[in-house]
C-alpha cells in the first residue's frame, strides 16, 4: 500500500450565529511535524487571525479585512505579541538570509527588526522578541534578544544544535533554555542578573511552555511532564507517552494532550479527558476560560467537570486544530481519504 507524503488541508471560519462556513484556503502540504500556530494563529484578544497559504501570510481582522506578508516559507514562524498589538514573523528561506519583521496590527505597517540564518524558534518577551538561530560567523547556536527599539543582543551561545528549545516570559524578561549535553539536558535560566543552572534531566525536551511572567515552566521529556516554579528543581506532574501539546493558560492552568487523551493539571493532579478519537491538539482560549481540544471528529471544551462538545468536523474531514476568532471558530482540517 503506498504511503501518503502529502495531504489536502483546509482552514475554515465557522460563525457561531449560524452563518455559512467561510473557507479561507484549501491546499496540499507535505505530511510532517507541522506546528499548528505556524499554520494559523489567533491574537490573544481574538481580534486577528494570521494564517499561511503558499508563501503568503494573511492577517485577517475581525471585520473581514485582510492584509498580507510575502515570502512566508513552509518552515517560517510567527507569533502575536502578548497584548495583541503586533505580529512578529520570520520570512525568507531558512538556509539563506531570513528577516524578522514586525507587523503593526492597527496600521498594517511592516518593518524589519533583524536578519538571521536558520531560525528555529521565536517567542515574545516584554518589548522584545527572542530568536533561536544559527550564527554562521561564530559557527554557534545562539539565542538573541531583539528589542522593538534598540540593538539585538546575544543571550546565550552554544555549539551546533546544542540549544534544544527555550521559553520566554511574554510579559517579563526571563528566558529558560534547554541545552543538550552528550548524556543529559541542562536547564538554564536567563534574566537581567545573568545565566544560572536550574537542573538537569536525562532525556531530550520535546515540548515546553511558560506562564506569562515566566515563573512557571511546563515541559515534556521522555514520557513525563515536568513543571518548574522559579528556580526550583523540575517536578514530575504526569507520566504519559506521546505528549504533543503543552500549554499554560493566562490564569495559570496547565494542560497537555497526548495521542489518546487530554488533561488539565491541578493541585491534586491531572484531570484526564478520554477522547473519542485521536487527539490533535489542546489550546487554552485566552479570551474565555475554555480549554479547547481537537479530536479527529469533534472540538471539545474540557474545562468543565463534564466536557462538552463545541463543534463537529465537516463530513469527510479530520480535525487538526481549532481556535476562537471573531465570535466563532476557526477549524484546521485534513480532507480524506
Amino acid at each position: 500500500m503506498p504511503v501518503r507524503s502529502s495531504r489536502t488541508e483546509q482552514l475554515t471560519l465557522v460563525p457561531t450565529a449560524g452563518g455559512a462556513p467561510i473557507p479561507l484556503f484549501t491546499q496540499s502540504r507535505e505530511i510532517g511535524d507541522l506546528t499548528t500556530q505556524d499554520i494559523f494563529q489567533v491574537s490573544p484578544d481574538g481580534a486577528y487571525l494570521a494564517y499561511a497559504t503558499g508563501t503568503v501570510l494573511h492577517v485577517r481582522s475581525h471585520d473581514g479585512t485582510e492584509r498580507t506578508i510575502a515570502d512566508y516559507q513552509p518552515s517560517a514562524l510567527m507569533r502575536f505579541s502578548p497584548a495583541g498589538e503586533y505580529l512578529a514573523a520570520v520570512v525568507g528561506s531558512k538556509y539563506s538570509r531570513q528577516r524578522l519583521v514586525l507587523f503593526d496590527l492597527a496600521t498594517g505597517a511592516t518593518r524589519e527588526l533583524a536578519t538571521f540564518y536558520a531560525v528555529e524558534q521565536l517567542e515574545w518577551q516584554r518589548e522584545a522578541v527572542v530568536v533561536h538561530a544559527w550564527d554562521p560567523a561564530r559557527k554557534r547556536d545562539v539565542l538573541v534578544e531583539v528589542p522593538l527599539a534598540g540593538e539585538p543582543r546575544i543571550l546565550l551561545e552554544r555549539g551546533a544544535s546544542e540549544i534544544d528549545r527555550f521559553v520566554a516570559a511574554a510579559t517579563g524578561t526571563r528566558v529558560v533554555a534547554f541545552v543538550r549535553d552528550p548524556a543529559r539536558t541542562r536547564i538554564l535560566a536567563i534574566d537581567p542578573h545573568g545565566t544560572h543552572d536550574i537542573g538537569t534531566i536525562g532525556d531530550g525536551v520535546t515540548n515546553a511552555a511558560a506562564s506569562l511572567d515566566g515563573d512557571v515552566v511546563a515541559f515534556t521529556a521522555g514520557t513525563r511532564l515536568f513543571t518548574i516554579t522559579g528556580d526550583a528543581s523540575p517536578r514530575v506532574v504526569a507520566d504519559r507517552p506521546f505528549i504533543h501539546s503543552v500549554w499554560i493558560a493566562r490564569d495559570g492552568r496547565i494542560g497537555y494532550a497526548s495521542q489518546t487523551e487530554a488533561a488539565i493539571v491541578g493541585a491534586t493532579g491531572a484531570r484526564p479527558f478520554d477522547s473519542d478519537g485521536w487527539v490533535s491538539m489542546l489550546r487554552f482560549d485566552p479570551v474565555s476560560a475554555q480549554a479547547l481540544v481537537a479530536t479527529s471528529a469533534h472540538v471539545w471544551d474540557i474545562a468543565p467537570a463534564t466536557p462538552r462538545a463545541v463543534a463537529t468536523a465537516p463530513a469527510g474531514s479530520e480535525l487538526l486544530g481549532v481556535d476562537h476568532f471573531a465570535g466563532g471558530l476557526v477549524l484546521w482540517t485534513a480532507l480524506g481519504p
